[in-house]
């Protein structure tokens, strides 16, 4: 068992290396910028690592239409796959937002079994079989400045969500088109949702990326930020996501 795991060390970090190497020898030919480097280095390491972001959503942090609290914060949730024929264990994560100079890294916070912090010590692992799909969440939220009052500025008295039993989507998913261009309008064309996942005792960092603007439906599942979910969750506010991820990380959301 300790040779398996020395080799899987070893080869985590011989990717990580190859992988900064590269972005050096890069930079020294010209060929890119000091700013493209971290992203060659990051997508290199997660090029070489079987995990996949399957669906992403953002989740409102307001639970109740009359909350005014918070109301412009939201948390990231990914449903994540392992390709590999070894377990992951996440151990942490983190949250960034690339390209806009409005939208940062929130205040509010949430703690549960599949809700994870930056510090390790917070946690608790979570182990994903070969083959397995789980949800999770990053514990730290978006703060996305004027959100409540864009959103109150969208016709979305016209929007007639799923009943519960069907899940959580929208009736009229042309709207996804219109958040996405107010999106633009309000935060610019680059922004960017940025999460880090760590795994194992080595700390392997997987980075995805997700645009704002681009955001697709419910039967998207190439890693894209569903916005009708996020629209339905909008209209309808409640507690059922954080319920659910509080226990059961398989839960159908």
């Amino acid at each position: 068992m300790a040779t398996v795991g020395l080799t899987q060390y070893l080869k985590a970090k011989w990717k990580t290396v190859l992988a900064i190497t590269t972005g050096i020898i890069a930079l020294a030919t010209g060929f890119v910028t000091l700013n493209n480097v971290k992203d060659i280095v990051q997508s290199w390491i997660s090029a070489k690592e079987n995990i996949s972001v399957i669906k992403a959503r953002m989740q409102p942090f307001r639970t109740m239409p009359h909350i005014k609290e918070g109301q412009d914060e939201v948390f990231l949730m990914i449903e994540i796959r392992n390709y590999d024929t070894s377990p992951m264990m996440i151990v942490s994560a983190n949250i960034d937002v690339r390209g806009s100079n409005l939208a940062t890294k929130g205040n509010a916070g949430w703690q549960s079994r599949c809700a994870f912090t930056s510090d390790v010590n917070r946690n608790e692992p979570l182990t994903i079989k070969p083959g397995q799909t789980l949800w999770v969440m990053i514990s730290q939220s978006i703060l996305l400045p004027g959100l409540s009052e864009l959103m109150d500025g969208l016709d979305l008295q016209n929007i007639h969500t799923f009943p519960p039993e069907s899940g959580t989507g929208i009736h009229e998913v042309y709207f996804v088109d219109i958040l996405n261009k107010a999106f633009e309008k309000k935060y610019g064309k680059d922004i960017e949702i940025v999460a880090s996942l760590y795994t194992g005792v080595e700390k392997t960092r997987h980075t995805f990326s997700f645009s704002l603007i681009q955001g697709k439906d419910l039967f998207s599942k190439d890693g894209s930020l569903q916005h009708d979910w996020f629209l339905a969750k909008w209209v309808r506010p409640n507690s059922q996501t954080y319920h659910k991820l509080s226990s059961d990380c398989e839960s159908r959301l």
